[in-house]
């Protein structure tokens, strides 16, 4: 479950923000050394921390947008890949839980080491993605997660 904002309208274009969740099948990622990945070359494992939208949601017409900032950390296992890559996706949903709209991203981050132990220390990425589509009636919640190949689904499940 993830943080959505529960405020009222502000004005005649803002609206209330739908609920914002976390896939649970998809809520973590897993990264290796090499293309081919196994349970013996993982260098991190990431997760979806939180989300919020910023400045509330607005409403103009039919169309609706809004700023969504999500938090994601990474712990690295290895001291191998500094640079790490996110791929993941937003999923706009209806109450009957029908996807409306989904987009797909992919963020980027560099571990940095701990001056005195020299292993990467823990990696916090901010990513600020812009939800907008229309027929905000039909409009229940979002849905975040990480796109995963079959191999990382059987890792990590």
């Amino acid at each position: 479950m993830g943080c959505g904002t529960t405020q009222s309208p502000r004005s005649a274009n803002d609206v209330i923000c739908p609920s914002v969740l976390f896939s649970s099948d998809h809520g973590r990622y897993i990264g290796g050394d090499s293309q081919q990945i196994s349970i013996d070359n993982l260098t991190f494992e990431a997760t979806i921390n939180n989300a919020i939208f910023l400045d509330g949601c607005q409403l103009e017409g039919d169309n609706f947008s809004s700023n969504l900032s999500l938090l994601f950390i990474a712990q690295p296992s290895s001291a191998s890949q500094e640079i790490i890559n996110l791929p993941f996706y937003v999923a706009v949903l209806s109450y009957n839980n029908d996807i409306l709209d989904i987009q797909y991203y992919s963020t980027t981050g560099r571990f940095q080491k701990n001056i005195e132990t020299q292993e990467f220390e823990e990696l916090e990425i901010r990513e600020n993605v812009l939800i907008s589509n229309k027929n905000e009636e039909k409009r229940a919640k979002v849905v975040i997660g990480f796109m995963l190949d079959k191999k990382r689904m059987e890792i990590l499940n």
